[in-house]
């Protein structure tokens, strides 16, 4: 028999043993909500980014441009984080601690990365003027998923789905 959802509770109607859980309790819908967004934001931006770069890297060679950036070098690398917050999103829509911890890391990742394509490739005075929203954009993102994902809430939802996964309860 498989439990395809998370209760909190002692024994849910199907047979599943859920000890120390509420049995009126499923995945959070924000944690629901959080996950579709790394999807669409984290994994389907990227693949859109990676798809454009890739056919439009021929013609951007005899534009002058405000980056000196690869158009294969940006497309690898976005199919390559379009990957990493797919399978993050994965891990948190399924409550494995591995996908909250994957998401902080790809999330700080990703924009360690963006400011390393910032500050080697830039090459003009425009490109930098936008770094100060730049800046700003990182700064928000980086508080709103650390926040969110190290909420004591969300944290817990967590660490109790992992409990369950030990004993094979989740299964």
């Amino acid at each position: 028999m498989r439990c395809s959802t998370v209760y909190l509770g002692s024994l849910h109607p199907n047979g599943c043993s859920t000890v120390g859980v509420n049995p009126t309790r499923k995945r959070p819908r924000r944690v629901t909500l959080f996950s579709l967004l790394v999807l669409l934001l984290g994994s389907g931006l990227n693949l859109a980014r990676a798809v454009w770069a890739w056919r439009q890297a021929h013609a951007l060679i005899d534009l002058s441009l405000s980056t000196s950036l690869p158009m294969t070098w940006l497309s690898v690398t976005s199919l390559a984080w379009a990957v990493v917050f797919a399978v993050s999103s994965l891990g948190l829509w399924r409550l494995r601690s591995w996908g909250r911890i994957s998401t902080l890391v790809a999330v700080t990742l990703f924009h360690v990365h963006i400011w390393f394509n910032h500050i080697v490739f830039d090459r003009s005075d425009y490109a930098r003027q936008v770094w100060p929203f730049a800046i700003l954009h990182t700064v928000v993102v980086l508080v709103v998923v650390w926040g969110f994902l190290n909420w004591p809430s969300i944290r817990r939802v967590y660490q109790e789905h992992d409990g369950l996964a030990e004993t094979g309860e989740d299964q």
